[in-house]
């Protein structure tokens, strides 16, 4: 009995030995080694970091050093005599691009013509969208496919032989509704702060948001962009001759003239 367990654990020690031989490979020159594996002064194939196996990242073979990574910009590193990581490589940002974003998904802004829009991604970068008489950002799409002319919420249309109303869907699609309804879907006629408004209107602080449907609101309205940026001197005009306290003429220093407008309080150079 004790002589076959002892044959039975010799055979196991044997195996073991076998199966971690098997993973050595003797050598003379790095040219009769696997690729990635360079050979010893023991004569014995061995990667970057150790190990007797083929460095691999995201089942790639790789080389210690190498480039790495979703943007290129880190570098393959040890993690283990026969495992690495990317060490230093930039995560991709919300649009999947490698640059850094300042700004977020879906913050208001200002489109180069002045227009309310709202941050979107536009490929990898993100860009701002003006925003729809819906609320959205894209063009609205009208009977089944984007129209490349403006659809005009609140206008006539005309649908299953009567006149209706155009009106929002949601933030992407427009309609033809029948019956008593307004713009958005509802009843009753549209308002913003007491006023009769259409959706696309220009609402806010300085005039600068725009009226849009808001599902929110069972059929209402409410301004995209309640509150925008006003100059240093508390008015809507952006382009201000000088910034308050800002030095101007020989020894004088800008200062506000009303909301809107900015003056030098010194008189002119040579008086």
């Amino acid at each position: 009995m004790l002589a076959r367990k002892w044959i039975g654990w010799s055979l196991v020690l044997c195996l073991v030995s076998f199966s971690s031989m098997a993973q050595v490979r003797v050598c003379d020159t790095t040219r009769e080694c696997p690729a990635s594996l360079s050979c010893t002064s023991d004569h014995i194939c061995e990667n970057d970091c150790g190990g007797k196996l083929r460095l691999k990242l995201r089942n790639k073979v790789v080389r210690l050093g190498s480039v790495c990574g979703d943007c290129n910009d880190g570098e393959v590193a040890c993690a283990g005599p026969n495992a690495t990581r990317c060490a230093g490589d930039t995560s991709v940002n919300v649009c999947g691009g490698c640059k850094v974003l300042t700004k977020k998904i879906g913050q208001s802004c200002f489109t180069d013509s002045q227009k309310p829009g709202r941050r979107d991604c536009d490929g990898v970068v993100l860009r701002c969208n003006e925003i729809n008489a819906c609320g959205g950002t894209e063009p609205l799409i009208w009977h089944g496919s984007r129209s490349s002319l403006p659809v005009r919420i609140g206008f006539v249309c005309e649908d299953q032989g009567g006149l209706g109303v155009i009106a929002c869907r949601n933030e992407t699609e427009a309609i033809c509704i029948n019956g008593n309804r307004n713009a958005c879907g509802g009843s009753g006629d549209l308002t913003l702060y007491g006023y009769a408004i259409s959706p696309g209107s220009a609402c806010g602080a300085c005039s600068r948001g725009r009226a849009v449907c808001d599902a929110n609101a069972l059929g209402g309205l409410s301004c995209d962009i309640e509150s925008v940026p006003t100059n240093s001197c508390g008015g809507c005009n952006m382009y201000l001759q000088g910034a308050p306290g800002a030095p101007c003429g020989c020894s004088g220093t800008w200062e506000c003239d009303g909301a809107d407008l900015v003056r030098c309080n010194e008189d002119p150079c040579g008086r």
